[in-house]
């Protein structure tokens, strides 16, 4: 999947959850990590970034999704 496929994956999965999500204090914040093909990264490092990408999604207000391409 290309990078613009994903974020487009992730914008739909929020609006869907906006829809049924009762509790309004609730919001969905996601980290996205696309890696190039040809692109070898240990799966810890992969995870590692994911992680960090999500906390940064939380701390720019929440309920987004922040992503990267190594």
């Amino acid at each position: 999947m290309d990078v613009d496929s994903a974020r487009h994956l992730c914008h739909t999965i929020n609006l869907e959850f906006k829809e049924v999500n009762t509790h309004k204090n609730v919001t969905l914040s996601i980290g996205l990590v696309c890696v190039n093909p040809g692109n070898e990264h240990e799966i810890k490092v992969i995870l590692s970034l994911l992680d960090k990408l999500l906390y940064q999604a939380k701390e720019r207000g929440k309920n987004q999704t922040i992503s990267q391409t190594i």
